[in-house]
């Protein structure tokens, strides 16, 4: 069930990334546009197309957390794993997962009070509450807390012979 409910997040991320990073995309093309064409024939500039591109990466960033967490693309080391017998190496990702989540937690608890304490704060372009900027951050870490833990029930349902090293993309994860 909260597979299911993780999954379903994600697929519903992945759209909302995608368009955030089109309206990324526009928004940086019009800042060139407009800087190094329209410029030189009128004083008009588009100063918000450069805030919207950092904000939207911010919220980018954020919200594909869980979704590298899946599919085993975020930085790892398994240097320790290939010594580990392979009946602790689940203990050993039940322990690093569980790391995971409290770091997640902690994150999103403190990015949570910031985005609270810089919501008088307005961006100066777009004019807009830091408050939505700073929200990328609970926002995300939240999102991969419900990832980990649907991870962590998994992998207590798994038998320990299946944990070991396998070759993703070209490198080697433990999953």
């Amino acid at each position: 069930m909260l597979k299911r409910i993780a999954d379903a997040i994600d697929r519903v991320l992945e759209p909302v990334v995608v368009a955030m990073l089109g309206a990324g995309l526009v928004s940086v093309l019009l800042q060139v546009i407009y800087r190094y064409i329209v410029s030189r024939y009128t004083d008009y500039a588009l100063p918000w197309t450069e805030e919207l591109a950092r904000y939207l990466t911010i919220w980018i960033t954020f919200l594909t957390v869980s979704m590298g967490l899946v599919k085993g693309l975020h930085v790892s080391l398994d240097i320790g794993v290939v010594v580990i017998p392979s009946k602790l190496r689940k203990w050993t990702t039940l322990l690093g997962r569980l790391l995971m989540l409290g770091f997640t937690v902690i994150v999103a608890w403190e990015g949570y009070s910031l985005a609270r304490f810089n919501a008088l704060q307005v961006s100066p372009a777009l004019r807009v509450s830091m408050f939505w900027s700073y929200l990328a951050v609970p926002a995300g870490m939240l999102v991969a807390s419900l990832r980990l833990v649907s991870l962590i029930v998994e992998d207590l349902r798994r038998p320990a012979a299946e944990f070991g090293l396998k070759k993703k993309g070209g490198a080697s994860a433990l999953f």
